[in-house]
């Protein structure tokens, strides 16, 4: 089975379906993974870069950016290394005004039993709120 590390703007296409063609593309993929026929891979590295490009340049509001990728990263047939934290991120991110990345490292060093070095006072602000 071919495995495909898929890229941001892959996954943008998919969530904004603003390139038609290319959502066609996307969805045949997906329908390949969900039948066992390719594995495609979700970096969380990539989730990060669609929440700036969905954020940033789309002004997507952070909710929406939460249900949509939240529900990528949920996709069962997707191989995500990183879901467990990454729906805990989505967890924090929308109940915060913390940079996801932040968060996404604030959540990592937990899982791991670390703490976040940092001047950041964000990372007090979450400790405070979420432990």
């Amino acid at each position: 089975m071919t495995s495909y590390f898929v890229d941001s703007n892959f996954w943008l296409r998919f969530l904004l379906q603003d390139n038609l063609p290319q959502s066609r593309e996307v969805r045949r993929y997906m329908k390949l993974a969900k039948n066992q026929r390719v594995r495609l891979v979700l970096r969380s590295e990539v989730v990060m870069e669609c929440v700036y490009v969905l954020e940033r340049v789309y002004r997507v509001p952070r909710e929406k950016v939460g249900s949509l990728l939240g529900g990528l990263v949920k996709t069962f047939f997707l191989d995500v290394p990183d879901r467990r934290v990454l729906l805990s991120v989505f967890d924090v991110y929308l109940q915060s005004t913390v940079d996801f990345l932040d968060v996404f490292l604030y959540e990592l060093a937990r899982e791991e039993g670390g703490k976040v070095l940092s001047f950041d006072k964000d990372f007090l602000h979450l400790r405070k709120r979420f432990g």
